[in-house]
């Protein structure tokens, strides 16, 4: 019988629905433009601006790892990334998106996108971390389960 991986998955979902709750709170030593206040204030981690957008660095690693169908978690709340999402020019994935009403934790948001995920294996990633594309790449081609580990000194460097 054929593993259910065994072709390579093309789904992945991000997980961007998180509270931002540290990053609403005040810090006067933070220098930020009116447009990273805004997005802070709003909590949404994903839109926070390193150069462009973190999204940005996300949705072009898992493009180029070969995920082509991007399923993102937000909060009904999240108007601002579906209007980033619609500005930017998707040749390469189809992004579908999933609403967890309310922030009930990781396993709340992943059974959010049950309708887009179907029966298919996909990829679960954070918003607010990042993957490089050979980790990405990686994990599609397992016959089953994975999980992308990173030593402390890896990531330092």
């Amino acid at each position: 019988m054929e593993h259910p991986m065994s072709t390579k998955m093309d789904k992945a979902v991000i997980l961007a629905r998180g509270l931002g709750t540290r990053m609403r709170k005040t810090d006067e030593s933070a220098n930020l433009s009116a447009e990273q206040a805004a997005i802070a204030n709003a909590g949404i981690k994903a839109l926070i601006r390193i150069d462009r957008p973190f999204l940005d660095y996300l949705l072009g690693s898992l493009a180029d790892a070969g995920y082509r169908r991007i399923c993102l978690v937000i909060g009904p709340e999240h108007d601002l990334i579906r209007e980033y999402v619609a500005t930017l020019d998707l040749r390469r994935l189809s992004i579908d998106f999933a609403i967890q009403e309310k922030p009930l934790g990781t396993a709340d948001a992943v059974a959010a996108a049950k309708k887009f995920a179907g029966s298919d294996p996909f990829l679960c990633i954070n918003s607010d971390n990042y993957y490089p594309e050979e980790a990405l790449a990686g994990l599609r081609e397992l016959d089953g389960p994975g999980l992308a580990g990173f030593q402390r000194e890896g990531m330092l460097a």
